[in-house]
């Protein structure tokens, strides 16, 4: 959303009368959507079967309305601020490695692949999906400007306006910024 989220938009609003089906990837507000009776969670990725069966759900309690202090309550804990780990650990022959996310440059998707590139010319291709690692990164260091990509902040030299644009980081690659993640990424590029 352009101008926030859905929770700042919720905030703005003086009552609620209506039924909500929060959407997230994040496991850890579960118990907290489900304590507020009127309001549903579903986690990422969706399937069909879920979605209808949390709506069915949410029409047979269209009568009430979730008091304003539940909804203030549920809101606040997915304010909460996620701790994230310094480092990732990558699967070895015989063991793990752990590498320091501050000298990740660049992650790349390649199928169920990535490909973690390091600071110091160093390249980890791990059998996770780009998603997964995305979620043990912080999101103010990080972002993903593309389906395919993921880029550290700190490692940013220009931005080159276009259609979505492109990001120019140190190493002197040039990644794609997707149309549909380009206000939101001028957004986290220009934030504190």
């Amino acid at each position: 959303m352009p101008d926030g989220n859905a929770f700042d938009l919720l905030e703005k609003l003086h009552s609620i009368s209506f039924k909500i089906i929060f959407t997230t990837a994040y496991e850890q507000y579960a118990l907290n959507a489900i304590k507020i009776d009127d309001a549903d969670y579903l986690l990422k990725p969706l399937s069909i079967k879920e979605v209808i069966v949390a709506v069915d759900r949410m029409k047979s309690k269209l009568s009430a309305s979730i008091p304003k202090e539940d909804l203030y309550q549920l809101l606040s804990t997915f304010k909460i601020p996620r701790t994230y780990n310094p480092y990732i650990p990558i699967p070895t022959s015989n063991g793990f490695e752990l590498i320091q996310t501050k000298d990740i440059l660049k992650c790349e998707a390649n199928e169920s692949y990535t490909t973690i590139y390091m600071i110091q010319n160093v390249k980890k291709t791990i059998s996770k999906k780009l998603g997964d690692i995305e979620m043990l990164l912080a999101p103010n260091l990080f972002f993903r400007v593309h389906h395919s990509y993921i880029i550290n902040k700190s490692y940013l030299k220009n931005y080159v306006r276009g259609e979505g644009g492109s990001v120019i980081l140190l190493d002197g690659s040039e990644i794609p910024v997707s149309k549909r993640k380009k206000s939101e990424f001028i957004e986290w590029l220009t934030e504190g």
